[in-house]
């Protein structure tokens, strides 16, 4: 089987053996589609930590990643990373946190 799928797509776009046989084991057994089967959701406590680490970042602008992590224990350094720069779009500058893209309302508004 994989000599006869190395022959029609060539090396660069064809799946490796390991996979092929598989896939082979797969329908050989009982399987009839080759789409992708319903699996069970990790459960992510990604939205939760968001809402957290924004919580705590909007009452202490000068707080670091070291003490959220202290502050949010059940998350990890790389998720807080994570969600100041990916998710909130945060950014430090001179030892405070703020937005990456101020909006004309935030402009205006005095800084603390």
């Amino acid at each position: 089987m994989y000599r006869q799928l190395m022959d029609v797509y060539g090396d660069v776009s064809c799946m490796d053996v390991k996979n092929v046989r598989k896939w082979c084991r797969e329908f050989a057994t009982d399987r009839i589609e080759s789409h992708d089967e319903e699996r069970s959701r990790r459960l992510s406590i990604y939205g939760e930590s968001v809402v957290k680490v924004e919580q705590i970042l909007r009452e202490n602008r000068w707080i670091t990643p070291n003490d959220l992590c202290i502050l949010v224990p059940d998350v990890s350094r790389s998720t807080i990373h994570r969600v100041l720069s990916e998710k909130l779009q945060y950014r430090k500058v001179c030892a405070r946190w703020v937005p990456r893209m101020l909006r004309e309302d935030h402009k205006r508004q005095p800084s603390l």
